[in-house]
């Protein structure tokens, strides 16, 4: 979470985060005028394991207190800055990981360290000014490695720590602090235990006398602290044990306590409880909020309530991981202010649609950006901000959401439940168009593979558990009054089903391609026999040698597939078990693709070369494909083998991510060393090549940006966007200016 720094006589106050871009320390202004441009920037030099501790340094008690920061790490040392500029001032060499936040005494000024094992450690930052012992006293707990729920807290008089007891239970441990040097004995055992069942995710929420705690058993921990008497330092403020929404899936978080109120996160859900004392029990003030309103997810570090305590400012994640939201809920009646996604999780790559860049995110909203918007370079990037819709269907499993369609369009953004018995489709006809609301499908069975879009209908592969038997379903995407129902295609299976038996691709508006068992090739289309309309194979099936290697590359006038073992096959479309020319070995075992590229049919080899091959049948040339790591083979062709057009190898060990995107004569190529490539349709040599300057990788392909930029989505949830390199600077260095960066922001960039 983002710490505050206090205003001081130097500086304005300001905010220190963690970048994910290169895992250094960023401080933050937050005034109107300079909000989010970057003052200062600390490289540790490793991963940032744990927050930095912010604490007041007063050696003069006649002045203001200055302020310093304290960053453990794991290799032992703890590394203290000044937070005006962010200079080092020093190390305090514990010599044993540390993996945990610290917590400050504000009585005392001593700071406290547990090592990820055994001890703890008091320490003095006030020994940074001059001379003395920095560490005041050691305290041999004895937890085990990776045992600590959270950081260390500081209660009064006392240290209170939450560890595991077991694999399911966490025990609280209070110690009592000594106002000389910290801890009273090296060996002083805890004047208090209380176990509670389940695990906390997160440090126990304090108060000056209290400390509540949420585990993910749904057990709530009411405890008071006894400031006078160590003897009965922890009680319970509440016996009964309340019964929460649990899941591990889902870490339970205490929000904020009052005297009598309690507000946490569990269940994926915020809850507002009341503590009756003196009936001993805990009742909930709101009903079940919907999707519509509160906030639902996994929290992803602890919240901020405002000075008044009416609005909470939570930072939540997805189940899957993959999609994060800050939201501002009303405290009183728990309904949403307002809610921000942080970052893009890309489906798919992005789309260039009508002047617009297009990418659409896993939440189910859609980003589109002018091509013609040129990017500020600096670091104050361009806010982008997914509009706010209605979020997903509740149970729409996120990450399985696939996108169906190209631009000129529509695009469908289709998601399975998680029961697999109905998917939920939102159709954009338009870069910048209203989109249609989510509407539920039913399905006569679960799915077992990839659906399409025909025309203004979904096509469904089921599953029959109770027959094990695969159907293909025709559903109308917007419900159309009148239309004749279609009967089902049910093929026999050759092998047990599985959830991937079949595959669907649209090949007009009336009529698809189906993949069985990724061997089985049937072109499907809709026809009427005796007043019934059915779903029915057109001629016979065609059978691949081998499975089908990625997806097949459909044009107007041919369909073109390649088996795991290398044969490339050219098909009719109209009647797909017509070939067009025969198999032929293209000599390879494929590791990527095939992608049909204009004229030029693009697969990626085991050792991450590209290889280029003539999308359609043409005479045989005097070259064959070599798996050598040399050049192409200048050897005869043997007979039924395709030669390839060229081979690039520009990418070495690193891997492309998301697809090879045609510009022009050129192919726009993104790997995982963070490089953008440019290659010549026609020849596969470098056009050129651009960095990223950055410590994230692509998490999609690289896409033009106007005529003169390329835009690549980052893993951290950001679009970095690179000017192409000039034509005579490719000779010489790469351009030595930050490109810059488009936050759609799961992070503040600097």
């Amino acid at each position: 979470m983002p710490q505050w720094i206090p205003r001081t006589e130097r500086a304005p106050p300001a905010l220190v985060a963690i970048s994910s871009e290169d895992n250094s320390l960023v401080s933050l202004e937050t005034s109107d005028e300079l909000a989010g441009r970057v003052r200062w920037q600390y490289r540790v030099g490793q991963s940032i394991v744990a927050p930095l501790l912010i604490v007041p340094l007063r050696p003069d008690p006649n002045k203001p207190p200055r302020h310093v920061g304290l960053l453990p790490t794991a290799d032992g040392d703890i590394h203290v800055l000044e937070t005006v500029l962010g200079r080092r001032l020093g190390r305090f060499k514990i010599g044993q990981p540390l993996t945990r936040g610290g917590a400050y005494d504000p009585e005392t000024g001593l700071a406290y360290f547990a090592a990820d094992r055994r001890r703890i450690f008091a320490i003095d930052p006030s020994v940074i000014d001059g001379r003395g012992q920095a560490c005041r006293s050691v305290l041999v707990t004895g937890h085990a490695s990776g045992a600590l729920r959270g950081d260390p807290v500081v209660v009064g008089p006392y240290l209170v720590c939450a560890e595991t007891a077991n694999l399911e239970d966490t025990r609280l441990r209070v110690y009592l602090l000594s106002n000389a040097s910290g801890f009273v004995s090296p060996r002083d055992l805890p004047r208090a235990e209380r176990t509670v069942r389940g695990w906390s995710w997160f440090p126990p929420h304090v108060t000056p006398d209290r400390l509540t705690l949420v585990t993910d058993r749904g057990d709530l921990g009411v405890f008071g602290l006894n400031l006078d008497n160590p003897a009965e330092a922890l009680y319970a403020i509440v016996e009964t044990q309340a019964t929460l929404p649990a899941g591990e899936s889902a870490r339970p978080l205490v929000v904020h306590v009052e005297e009598h109120l309690v507000w946490l996160m569990a269940g994926g859900r915020l809850h507002k409880l009341a503590i009756d004392v003196i009936r001993q029990r805990v009742r909930p003030l709101w009903n079940t909020l919907g999707p519509d309103g509160g906030v639902a997810g996994i929290p992803a570090h602890e919240p901020q309530v405002d000075r008044r305590t009416r609005t909470v400012f939570l930072v939540t994640v997805s189940p899957s991981g993959l999609v994060y939201r800050l939201t501002s809920v009303d405290s009183e009646t728990g309904q949403r202010r307002w809610q921000r996604q942080l970052g893009i999780a890309p489906v798919g790559d992005p789309l260039v649609w009508n002047g617009h860049l297009v990418l659409f995110d896993r939440s189910g909203q859609r980003l589109a950006v002018r091509t013609a918007d040129r990017p500020v370079a600096g670091d104050r990037p361009e806010p982008l901000q997914i509009d706010e819709a209605p979020p997903l269907p509740e149970e729409a499993d996120e990450a399985r959401m696939i996108r169906l369609g190209e631009p000129p369009g529509p695009v469908h953004l289709v998601v399975p439940m998680r029961d697999g018995a109905s998917l939920a489709v939102r159709t954009f006809r338009g870069p910048t168009e209203q989109p249609s609301p989510w509407a539920i499908r039913r399905l006569e069975g679960r799915l077992c593979g990839r659906p399409c879009v025909a025309g203004n209908h979904l096509y469904v592969p089921c599953l029959d558990r109770a027959t094990d038997e695969v159907s293909v379903w025709r559903i109308p995407l917007e419900g159309v009054s009148g239309e004749p129902a279609v009967k089902p295609f049910r093929p026999e299976l050759r092998r047990a089903a599985t959830e991937d038996s079949a595959a669907l691709y649209p090949l007009g508006t009336d009529a698809v391609l189906l993949v069985l068992e990724r061997q089985r090739l049937h072109r499907l289309e809709v026809q009427s026999r005796d007043g019934d309309f059915g779903l029915n194979p057109v001629g016979d099936e065609y059978l691949l040698r081998d499975p089908l290697a990625g997806y097949p590359q459909i044009a107007a006038d041919q369909i073109v597939a390649l088996d795991e073992s290398g044969r490339l096959y050219r098909l009719d479309p109209r009647h797909p078990n017509r070939e067009l020319s025969p198999p032929a070995s293209t000599g390879l075992k494929p590791a990527g693709g095939p992608f049909l590229r204009g004229e030029a049919l693009v697969v990626v080899d085991p050792r991450h070369r590209l290889v280029c091959f003539p999308a359609r049948a043409e005479n045989p040339r005097a070259t064959a494909y070599s798996d050598d790591p040399g050049a192409v083979a200048n050897t005869p062709e043997r007979a039924g083998r395709i030669a390839p057009r060229w081979v690039w190898e520009g990418l070495g060990r690193f891997r492309m991510r998301g697809e090879p995107v045609l510009d022009g004569d050129l192919l726009l190529v993104a790997d995982n060393s963070r490089n953008v490539w440019a290659v010549r349709l026609a020849d596969g040599q470098t056009a050129w090549k651009a960095p990223l300057r950055v410590g994230v990788g692509p998490a999609a392909a690289a896409v033009p940006f106007g005529t003169d930029h390329v835009l690549v989505p980052l893993a951290d949830g950001t679009l970095q966007v690179v000017a192409r390199p000039r034509a005579e600077a490719l000779a010489t260095a790469p351009p030595s200016a930050p490109p810059a960066k488009v936050a759609g922001p799961r992070e503040t960039v600097p």
